[in-house]
């Protein structure tokens, strides 16, 4: 996080809703530099979104207090970074052995997900890392 990296050629593979998604060589990635905190932080809140409908497209809908979804071969990203403000709560927590986070979204309301993300897991990708969970905080 927080570093630029050169993935050396790309074969883009875009497939809605991964209109993102390329092909590349591991071997030939290169890191190049880490960014400073705040432009970091500046790039994030340049791409961010106010809500998951604006990031995923007006065909995801909520299917359940912990689940939201867009139909198969739709919707326009498969990746974002949604903008969790002052006005909104976000609450990342562990049962022990699933990671849920839970916050509101202006179109969707409540919703708590299950977080995939591997800062949260311990090396095992089963147990939840507590020390990664509660390092979680919206920037202010």
């Amino acid at each position: 996080m927080g570093s630029v990296v050169d993935l050396g050629a790309i074969d883009p593979r875009p497939v809605v809703p991964e209109l993102e998604d390329v092909v590349f060589t591991p071997g030939k990635v290169r890191w190049e530099k880490a960014l400073e905190p705040v432009v970091f932080r500046e790039l994030l809140e340049m791409t961010a979104k106010d809500s998951l409908q604006e990031i995923f497209g007006d065909e995801l809908v909520r299917l359940s207090e912990t689940a939201a979804a867009v139909p198969k071969g739709k919707g326009v990203a498969s990746l974002g970074v949604l903008k969790i403000d002052g006005g909104k709560d976000l609450d990342i927590r562990s049962d022990g052995s699933s990671v849920r986070c839970t916050f509101e979204d202006p179109d969707l309301g409540i919703l708590s997900l299950k977080v995939t993300d591997l800062r949260m897991w311990r090396p095992d990708h089963v147990t939840p890392a507590e020390r990664g969970i509660s390092a979680v905080r919206p920037l202010p």
